[in-house]
């Protein structure tokens, strides 16, 4: 089960947006070896490229051609999909991401600036090195977040500060305590992805709207767009059947994932909503979703919640 996208693309080059989590490496340090993240999955024994570092000078769609292995890619964008699909790789609708582009103004958003100005009262935000005390720092905020003590999803974004290229942090103006936290990678030249998204269970009501915007006005500055990220189970194409299988993926699990509420927090920017997909090269993605539930630890609604 795949999507037709069209077949009217230019000659492959490369592409000018990497899959989320992607990462564009512009500057090869000698030595340095490139990072990925490439689960097996268990159950349909395909290989999950969960994300990955990439030089512009590699030669990106060769691997891709005639895989070894079965191979498994989430968040892709259109353009791309468009391209695997024109290597025989199959696409399932995955949900959408929230992009702002450069000249694109939030604060224009109804009710936002007054919720980025009750955030910014008692914090300020400033841009941090990305290195060991700044890891050790989101570990702390981590553990007092509201969500501290639950069972993390793993392989949906750079969960270490070093993996990624950028960090904003939202510290309280008196003691300069970490109260938010947003790290970026660069997934196109002018293309920029949120990978961590922490908060102090103390935060102020409008810090992590307020990280967002100034995150979003500083790279806007140079030219450059910002995605917020995946709203998984919210699949654009609603119409095709492929879809519907995936907004029920969704509706059977908003006891344990709250994707509506994602889906109205990244809206508020007014970005603009753009599909995602999943791309397999040997099989349809389909049959990937309950090995990636389980490899990311995704926890399954238990009777109770599904029907209370």
């Amino acid at each position: 089960m795949h999507i037709i996208l069209s077949n009217s693309s230019p000659a492959f080059t490369f592409p000018a947006r990497l899959p989320l989590s992607w990462r564009l490496q512009f500057r090869q340090q000698p030595g340095q070896m490139a990072q990925q993240c490439s689960p097996v999955l268990p159950l349909s024994g395909q290989k999950w490229l969960a994300w990955m570092d990439i030089w512009p000078q590699q030669d990106f769609w060769q691997p891709l051609i005639h895989p070894d292995v079965p191979l498994y890619i989430r968040g892709v964008p259109r353009r791309l999909a468009a391209r695997l699909r024109q290597l025989g790789w199959q696409l399932l609708p995955q949900g959408v991401e929230f992009v702002l582009d450069a000249n694109h103004q939030p604060l224009r958003q109804a009710g936002l600036q007054k919720l980025v100005d009750r955030g910014m009262r008692k914090v300020y935000i400033q841009e941090e090195p990305v290195n060991s005390e700044t890891e050790h720092l989101l570990a702390i905020l981590s553990a007092q977040s509201p969500h501290a003590g639950k069972k993390q999803l793993r392989y949906l974004f750079r969960s270490q500060v070093g993996q990624c290229d950028r960090l904003w942090l939202a510290r309280t103006r008196d003691s300069r305590k970490p109260l938010a936290a947003i790290s970026v990678t660069r997934n196109g030249a002018a293309y920029w992805h949120t990978e961590q998204w922490v908060r102090h269970r103390q935060a102020p009501v409008g810090c992590m709207e307020a990280l967002v915007v100034h995150i979003h006005q500083i790279l806007a500055a140079q030219g450059h767009s910002l995605s917020l990220g995946e709203v998984p189970f919210w699949p654009k194409e609603r119409y095709h059947a492929a879809a519907a299988w995936v907004a029920a993926a969704g509706r059977w699990l908003s006891p344990v994932y709250a994707a509506a509420g994602l889906f109205r927090f990244k809206q508020k920017f007014g970005g603009r909503p753009l599909p995602l997909y999943l791309a397999s090269s040997h099989h349809s993605p389909l049959w990937a979703l309950p090995d990636v539930y389980v490899q990311c630890g995704l926890p399954l609604p238990t009777p109770g919640q599904f029907f209370g």
